[in-house]
Parts: C-alpha cells; structure tokens; sequence
C-alpha cells in the first residue's frame, strides 16, 4: 500500500494532560498495523483520502472533550472528511442493565446519546460514528434498541452509528516478541501493580490467609483495608506498569514468564455485564502459559469465542459462569491452592500435556489478520 494510501489516524488518550490533544503518538495508535494507518496530527488531516479520529471513551472526560471544542474544530471535521471512533474497554453505553426499555429512562441522559447529540448539534451525523468494543455484549444491545420498543420513545430507534466487537489487543500482540524457555521456580504470577481494584485486592488476601504468596510472583496496590493483611505495604515485584500503552514501547517479558507456571490475569474493567480480556490476558497466551481470568462473569467463554483454547480438562473453570465475583475468587483461589501442591516437576509435565492448547493459542494470535478485522469495519 503506498503512503498516501493509508487510513490516516489521529487519537486522543484522556489520561494524558490536555496539551498533548491530537498529537501524533498517543497511546491508542499502539493497536494499529504501522504498514496500514498512518498516524498524523489534526492539522494534517486532508479531504483526500480516508481520515479518523480516534478517541478513547470515558464516561465524563469524552463529553467533556467534545463539549469544549470550538466552531473552527467541527468545521475543520466537516471540511476534511473525518470520521470519529471510540475506542474503551467496557462501560455501559445504552444502561440495558437498568432497563433502557421502560418509560421513565431519558435516553438523552445516556452516554451514547450523550455522544451523539454533542455532535449532530456540532453538524456531525451519526452514520459518521463508529464504536470499537474491547468488551462484548455491546453488538447483541444494538440490536435490541433497533428491534424492541423503547418506551421512552414509543418506537425502535434505528441507530446509525458503526459497531465492532474487538479487543485491540489482539492486534496489538502481534507487534510483540517473545520468547517461550522453561525454568520453573514459581507456582503462578499475580502482577496486580497499577490501579487499586477490590477483585485484585481479594484474591491476594485470600491467598495470603492461605500462605502462598511465597510461591508466586506477586505484586499488589492495596485498597483501603483495617485486617492485617491491609495493614501491609503494597506488595511489589515488577515496578512496570502500562508502560504497553506507550508508543513504540516493545520491552520483552521473557523474565516475567519463563519461569512461572499459571499466569492470573486480573482484569481492570470489573465489574460490570460485559465480559472482556485485555493486555493483562493476552501476554500470557504470547508467552504460552496456562492461565486463569478474573474478570467479569463469561469472558472465558468471550475468549473463546474468537477461537482461543482454555483449561477445563486441568482444573474447574465453573468459575467463569458464577455472577458474583466474591464466587469467583474463592473458586481461582482454589485452583491456585491447588497447584501450589504440586512439585514444580509435576507441573513441567502439566506444561507438556499442555503444549497443543498453549501452542494453538500462540499461533491463533499472531497469525491472525486482526487489523484487517479493523480496516474492513472501518471500509
């Protein structure tokens, strides 16, 4: 494809202060294939060609952001053709899980209104939207807005805008090198280092009360807690955190997994109805090591709707379908209570029947044309 060929995209990452708006290089260009988009600054957007810009969705900051751009900006997307895409991890756009169906919801209250009537009052129509979903349930909620009855409205409503069901870290990991050696020393890896979340917070202290924390890697920022355990100093074996957001950041973390057996991948978007997996997920299945998912009810089973292979015949992952996430603690708890009784030779040998699922997983993800999943939705 020749230069002037490519999608040409700007992004805006709401946890960067506002002087790095629209500045080639934010976080989100991370997820797409340098060989296909290129990144560029609003200014440099021209009517020729295809142009977005890529916004990361948050419940206040993306109104606020749209709210306090001027005349010349809408002008400017107008005049050069731009389309928008949110981009976000899993919030609740249409409040299904309060039931957007009975008449006394104001749909204009609604964080996909909210969107959408900020920029049709600014000239920019709802067909000129697109959702990237790093979650799922979103395709099945559209659906039921455009077929059933809202009550608030009297009539379906036929919503214009485009939507995609995708982690973008798919794509992401494909840009990723990694190395699959085998010196087993620690039973699992917790690396919960970054934002407090009380899911991640309960898992270490119950393996804490269990003391195994000494068989595993750990690292935990603590939330508020008066027990013993809360009264510890936030555990911390890796010092990274996110730094995968950063452009052009390529660090390798063969040293992270090469020698631990069960990678616990502890979701940040929890909890809410939407099952997802992220970056946290995705480097272990890089890095072909089993792993266990806490996160939201059914992301297994969103996992493998793309494809991937889990680990039901090694251990119970009825864990997955339990709508409480105290349930699911106590059930991966249990799962890593129970490797921690094995010898680390018993768990090599694990690893070994292991191999076809662990190497599926590997080659499923780095083969697959996820970005071209993107630029068709984007066509």
């Amino acid at each position: 494809m020749h230069m002037n060929d490519k999608i040409k995209i700007c992004t805006q990452f709401f946890f960067f202060p506002p002087n790095v708006e629209f500045k080639a290089g934010a976080p989100y260009t991370v997820y797409f294939n340098d060989d296909i988009f290129e990144v560029v600054k609003f200014e440099d957007f021209r009517p020729d060609g295809k142009n977005y810009l890529v916004l990361d969705c948050q419940p206040t900051e993306t109104i606020d952001f749209l709210a306090r751009k001027n005349k010349k900006f809408y002008e400017d997307c107008i005049k050069n053709n731009i389309d928008f895409v949110f981009c976000h991890e899993g919030w609740n756009l249409f409040m299904i899980e309060e039931d957007i169906f009975k008449s006394n919801v104001d749909k204009n209250q609604l964080l996909y209104w909210q969107i959408i009537n900020c920029l049709e009052k600014n000239g920019i129509t709802e067909d000129k939207v697109y959702f990237i979903h790093c979650a799922g349930g979103y395709l099945e909620e559209v659906q039921m807005i455009k077929k059933n009855i809202v009550q608030c409205t009297g009539a379906p409503i036929d919503i214009k805008s485009k939507h995609l069901e995708l982690p973008l870290y798919l794509p992401w990991a494909q840009n990723r090198q990694a190395k699959t050696a085998i010196n087993l020393q620690y039973h699992f890896a917790c690396l919960f280092a970054g934002r407090p979340a009380q899911h991640r917070h309960d898992l270490v202290k119950d393996l804490w009360y269990k003391g195994l924390l000494n068989k595993g890697k750990i690292s935990l920022t603590k939330i508020q807690d008066q027990s013993d355990f809360g009264k510890l100093p936030d555990i911390t074996f890796d010092k990274v955190i996110n730094l995968h957001t950063l452009p052009g950041y390529q660090s390798r973390e063969d040293n992270v997994f090469e020698d631990i057996f069960l990678w616990v991948a502890g979701e940040t978007a929890c909890p809410n109805q939407y099952p997802n997996f992220s970056e946290k997920l995705v480097r272990g299945i890089l890095h072909q090591r089993p792993f266990a998912l806490l996160g939201n009810t059914g992301s297994l089973a969103y996992l493998r709707k793309f494809g991937f292979k889990t680990f039901n015949d090694f251990w119970d992952e009825s864990y997955d379908l339990d709508s409480t996430f105290k349930d699911r603690i106590l059930k991966v708890s249990k799962i890593i209570e129970d490797i921690c009784v094995k010898d680390l030779h018993t768990l090599r040998s694990m690893l070994d029947d292991m191999r076809p699922i662990l190497e599926h997983n590997k080659k499923l993800l780095v083969e697959t044309n996820w970005t071209g999943r993107v630029v068709n939705f984007l066509s």
